[in-house]
C-alpha cells in the first residue's frame, strides 16, 4: 500500500503537500528498497543478497529479448570478466559489448547498441587501461576514461568498474539509486553522490561488504518485491538460499 506523508517523510520519500508522489517516480519495487536502505540491518540486506540470483532468472524469464542470457551474462560478470580484468587491466571491445548487454537486460532497455558498437577496438582497450590504471586515480578520473567511449555514460561506466574495484564502485541501478532517495539522474555528480553512499553503507554494514554487493542488494529487494519473493521478519529468506558467493569474497580487488 502507499505509504501516507508521515510515513513517506520518515522514508525519504518524496511529497508534494498531503500527496505522495513516490509511485510517479520510483521503478517497481524501489518502494521495498527505500524502507531497507532507512531501516535495514545487516542481516536484513544478507537476506537481500541471498536472493539475488533468483531474482537474476526471474528477472530473464519473465523478460524480453533483451534479457535473454541474463542469468549466464550475470555469473560472467561477477566470475569470469573479473578474473580477466585482474590479469590484462584492460576490457576488449567484446567485453564492453557483453557488459552493456547485462547492464539493458538487468535494468531499462535503451537503443544504445549500435552506438556502441561503433568504437575500435584500440579505443575499448586504451579506455579501459586508462580507467584500471595502478596510478592513483579518482573515482571521477576512472569514470571520465571511460565515457570517453561512444554510448557510455555513468551507469555503464560503473558497470565496468564494479567490475576493476567492487570496493570502490556500485553498479548505478536505478532501484538502488531510488532507496537512497537522491533522485535519478544519469550524470557523474550523481553518481559520483549515490556511489559514495554505496561505500559508506558498506562500511556500516561489516568487512564483508563491498559497494558493489550494498548495490546489488538493494536491486534485489526490490526485484524480491516484484516477484513476489518473500523475506523474513528476522532477516533470513523464507525458502532456499541463492548461489552468489559470499560477499567477503568478493572484497578483493585485483
Amino acid at each position: 500500500s502507499t505509504p501516507g506523508p508521515d510515513q513517506a517523510q520518515q522514508l525519504g520519500l518524496p511529497t508534494f503537500g498531503e500527496k505522495v508522489i513516490s509511485s510517479m517516480a520510483l521503478r517497481p519495487g524501489s518502494r521495498a528498497a527505500v524502507v531497507l536502505w532507512k531501516t535495514g540491518r545487516p542481516a536484513d540486506y544478507a537476506s537481500a543478497l541471498e536472493h539475488y540470483d533468483e531474482c537474476v532468472k526471474k528477472t530473464e524469464s519473465k523478460g524480453n529479448k533483451s534479457t535473454k542470457g541474463l542469468v549466464k551474462l550475470d555469473v560472467w560478470m561477477r566470475t569470469g570478466l573479473p578474473k580477466k580484468v585482474a590479469a590484462t587491466r584492460s576490457m576488449s571491445k567484446e567485453d564492453i559489448l557483453k557488459v552493456m548487454q547485462w547492464k539493458l537486460g538487468r535494468g531499462k532497455f535503451r537503443p544504445l547498441m549500435g552506438r556502441l558498437e561503433g568504437n575500435s577496438e584500440a579505443a575499448v582497450v586504451a579506455c579501459s587501461e586508462a580507467a584500471f590504471s595502478s596510478k592513483s586515480l579518482t573515482p571521477k578520473a576512472r569514470v571520465k576514461e571511460i565515457t570517453k567511449l561512444a554510448a557510455i555514460g555513468p551507469a555503464t561506466a560503473s558497470a565496468v568498474l564494479e567490475v576493476f574495484a567492487p570496493h570502490e564502485f556500485a553498479f548505478f541501478a536505478d532501484e538502488a539509486v531510488d532507496a537512497t532517495s537522491i533522485g535519478r539522474d544519469y550524470t557523474l555528480p550523481r553518481f559520483l553522490e549515490f556511489n559514495a553512499l554505496m561505500i559508506s553503507k558498506a562500511t556500516e554494514l561489516g568487512p564483508d561488504w563491498t559497494a558493489a554487493t550494498v548495490s546489488r542488494a538493494l536491486w534485489a529487494r526490490a526485484k524480491c518485491d516484484v516477484y513476489g519473493i518473500a523475506l523474513s521478519s528476522d532477516g533470513t529468506p523464507q525458502r532456499g538460499k541463492g548461489k552468489s558467493e559470499p560477499a567477503s569474497k568478493r572484497r578483493k580487488t585485483k
